[in-house]
């Protein structure tokens, strides 16, 4: 037989192998990992922004579940968590949320709007500025 070529030894190709297993291996779990994250992350914000629209509504309203539904059809489907579900209970001065997905959740709690107490705080504070003006 006629040599055409260098001759490389066959452990290269072996080790080769090896090593572009564990790359691709690295890579796989990366690309996944950063799809869980995906998913959690944008869970939470759907869940925060059902419970910011729900805090503005009375509780006659019963705005929560409304809310939960349009948050749910936001949420589904996920790239790799699955099945994604809130729930949002109210009450008189929270506003409390729960979003499942896959075996991950989350709890979060707000307080509702009081546009009548924000605007004592801003008399109050006017009033103050007045004092202190004429007190100079």
């Amino acid at each position: 037989m006629k040599k055409t070529g260098p001759a490389y030894p066959a452990s290269f190709t072996v080790e080769a192998v090896i090593v572009m297993t564990v790359v691709l291996w690295a890579l796989g779990f990366m690309i996944r990992e950063s799809y869980i994250r995906y998913d959690r992350t944008t869970g939470k914000m759907i869940l925060a922004e059902a419970l910011e629209n729900t805090r503005y509504c009375t509780p006659e309203e019963e705005a929560g579940k409304r809310y939960a539904k349009e948050g749910e059809k936001q949420g589904n489907p996920r790239m790799w968590l699955k099945d994604y579900r809130i729930t949002i209970e109210e009450k008189r001065n929270t506003v409390k949320g729960r979003a499942v997905l896959g075996g991950w959740e989350v709890e979060m709690e707000m307080k509702r709007n009081r546009p009548e107490l924000f605007l004592r705080r801003v008399q109050a504070l006017l009033e103050e500025r007045s004092r202190n003006r004429n007190e100079r």
